[in-house]
């Protein structure tokens, strides 16, 4: 699907209490109307800054050095936006930005009800091992235990509640 507007917009965005001083450089990614923002991780003096061009102004080393990473993030966007496109994928500002950020898997990969619950479970082994309670919080299912797939293509697993009783489930699944 293709979308009706597409839009790139670097600006400075001053802090709360900004005196003077280099100001951070945010882009943002404007798709049908949805925008998203992200720090470019670079700073500019607001004197240099020209919002028309949406560049910093200068000769000097460290101006040219900001602007052609501006330049180079720009074309990663449009790349970004042109992979979306020949994979027939939504264009949104949310997926473009998290795809530029190393989050593609978020996007593309679809995750299986094992995977989840395997993630799941790892998140947890980590807390207990780093010394919380195996059942810090009352009413929730704080660890979930997959055996596996079974033989008769049933997947049987195991809910550890914060009472510390198990609650076995069957979900049955016919393949074919």
């Amino acid at each position: 699907m293709i979308e009706q507007s597409f839009g790139l917009l670097f600006y400075l965005k001053k802090p709360t209490g900004f005196v003077k001083g280099e100001v951070p450089i945010y882009l943002r990614i404007t798709v049908d109307g949805m925008s998203a923002e992200l720090s470019t991780k670079r700073k500019c003096d607001p004197l240099r800054w020209n919002q028309h061009a949406e560049r910093a102004t200068g000769n000097e080393d460290a101006v040219k050095s900001i602007n052609a990473y501006l330049d180079v993030l720009q074309e990663k966007m449009y790349e970004i936006k042109r992979r979306l496109i020949e994979h027939n994928k939504p264009i949104t500002a949310i997926t473009v930005r998290d795809i530029l950020l190393g989050r593609e898997d978020v996007h593309d990969k679809p995750r299986m009800l094992l995977e989840i619950f395997q993630h799941h479970n790892d998140q947890v082994a980590a807390l207990v091992a780093k010394g919380m309670p195996q059942a810090p919080w009352n009413g929730t299912l704080p660890l979930l235990n997959i055996p596996g797939p079974l033989c008769n293509g049933s997947i049987k697993f195991q809910i550890w509640t914060s009472a510390g009783w198990t609650l076995n489930s069957y979900l049955n699944m016919n393949f074919g």
